[in-house]
């Protein structure tokens, strides 16, 4: 088994935890520190983002659409699914259904640990990653006001524009 095959299942049994929504098991596979999006991390914050995820998202899903290891980098393009069943980030639960593509790169340090880069190829494709959106009636009237009438926090307004803008409901208009 060449080393390019061996950090490919490696990646693999990270996956299974992923899915499993073992966060514990997923600290294990990260080296300190564990860089995200250009910022060193230390891998117990990187393994605390994810139980929210899974409380809010009881049934979210990474399902592997790529994986290609080549020495001691492993890429996976992944596509994440769930339902909105929970708080998460200030949203209260909607039911609804959540798509959203990834793709990282990963360098392995040791034979069990995974560091995670972004590199700009593949935060090229992060800024691509699209949520989908469907907002009833009564859910778009209220922020089509609120931006209108610009009488809320700057941060809370941002959100309202990028709910509308994300809406892929019938009946929506281009923001």
């Amino acid at each position: 088994m060449t080393q390019s095959d061996e950090n490919r299942s490696l990646y693999l049994s990270y996956h299974e935890h992923c899915n499993g929504h073992d966060s514990d098991r997923m600290a294990t596979y990260y080296t300190s520190p564990i860089k995200v999006n250009g910022t060193s991390l230390d891998p117990a914050v990187v393994a605390a983002q994810f139980p929210p995820l899974f409380v809010a998202f009881p049934d979210w899903h990474w399902e592997i659409l790529n994986v290609v290891a080549d020495r001691d980098y492993v890429v996976g393009r992944f596509k994440g699914t769930g339902t909105h069943r929970g708080d998460f980030q200030g949203v209260k639960a909607t039911g609804r259904q959540v798509t959203i593509s990834e793709c990282t790169l990963y360098r392995v340090e040791t034979a069990n640990s995974l560091r995670s880069g972004i590199s700009p190829l593949t935060a090229k494709a992060a800024s691509l990653t699209r949520c989908v959106v469907r907002l009833s009636v009564e859910e778009r009237l209220p922020l089509e006001a609120m931006i209108r009438k610009r009488k809320r926090p700057a941060q809370r307004l941002l959100k309202a524009r990028i709910l509308l803008k994300a809406d892929v409901s019938e009946g929506s208009k281009p923001q």
